[in-house]
């Protein structure tokens, strides 16, 4: 088996992960050492039993059940190093008869998993940066969540497909919702329109798929409703998560820089209502490698000091708006 199925995997990680204290190295040591034995032994419920609260209420043990059994097939596993190391979380190279895949756990401050995710080991080509101009892919400003080039800022990068991908909301006062948060519509981001950031055509428009209860996330369906766009034969842009019945375009569209194509939503892999924006080289997301997103020019306001940037590229903690 050369791949684990994708969305499984996908789905311990994707989600917005709050992580706290890191415990002592010896602990992320052991901890590694035993969830590899889990996955070698395709151990549900002895993973799950690793999970901190928000992991099990997320995830549930019917998806944990199917991503050991698909684990344990790709095993067993032997470590060969560390890749990165953070305060409360760390990657592993491991191999198996299968290929080559890189561990990744975060921790909370027991020590529970907050994050876990098993995926192929990707050595890719250099990164690539968009060369034509886009703009902002909302109006207003926005709070970039997850955006940058390092695992510490960007959860994203280590996964080919998604190397520069972001998660993008809206705050105000540092928090992403009004009242105290329970439903869908306490969030500013929810039912927000979201623009296209060049001219370019609609080659996948799929709608329909419900939106999730606020911290429980659809590893069935990662993306959620989704748009891609085509902006040039070797460049596309997709929306994910969006609010279903909000697609304005369908397939085979021509949309213009700045035309509103749907609503941010809840719907997918994720814990709650924002964009998940992402640039590729191909149409398809399995198959495709990121791209940076580049932008004409963005008002970013970074550790309270707001400056007009000329080629913009998404960080996490930025609030940025199109000027």
């Amino acid at each position: 088996m050369k791949h684990l199925a994708t969305a499984l995997t996908f789905a311990l990680i994707t989600g917005c992960v709050h992580v706290a204290a890191s415990p002592k190295d010896d602990q992320l040591e052991a901890l590694r050492a035993e969830v590899m034995r889990l996955l070698d032994a395709g151990d549900a419920n002895g993973l799950f039993a690793l999970y901190d609260a928000r992991m099990q209420k997320a995830l549930g043990i019917e998806s944990t059940q199917q991503f050991a059994a698909n684990a344990r097939a790709a095993g067993p596993y032997t470590f060969v190093k560390t890749l990165t190391d953070t305060h409360d979380a760390r990657d592993w190279h491991l191999v198996s008869p299968s290929g080559e895949w890189r561990l990744t756990l975060a921790v909370d401050s027991d020590g529970r998993i907050a994050a876990l995710r098993l995926g192929p080991f990707f050595n890719g080509p250099p990164l690539r940066s968009s060369t034509i101009p886009l703009r902002l892919p909302f109006a207003g400003q926005w709070f970039v969540v997850w955006g940058g080039s390092t695992e510490a800022t960007n959860k994203h990068v280590v996964d080919r497909n998604q190397r520069r991908a972001a998660d993008i909301l809206i705050a105000h006062d540092g928090k992403s919702f009004r009242t105290d948060g329970k439903h869908r519509d306490d969030y500013y981001a929810e039912g927000q329109p979201l623009l296209a950031v060049a001219d370019g055509e609609v080659v996948t428009a799929y709608d329909g798929l419900y939106e999730t209860d606020l911290g429980v996330m659809n590893g069935y369906a990662a993306v959620g409703n989704m748009i891609i766009l085509k902006l040039q034969p070797d460049l596309y842009a997709m929306y994910a998560h969006l609010q279903p019945g909000s697609l304005r375009v369908h397939a085979g569209d021509r949309v213009t820089a700045g035309q509103e194509l749907a609503r941010c939503g809840n719907a997918g892999n994720t814990t709650e209502p924002h964009l998940h924006f992402q640039l590729q080289d191909g149409p398809r997301l399995e198959t495709s490698s990121g791209v940076e997103p580049v932008f004409t020019r963005v008002r970013v306001t970074r550790d309270g000091k707001t400056d007009e940037v000329d080629g913009y590229r998404l960080h996490k903690g930025d609030l940025i708006e199109q000027p």
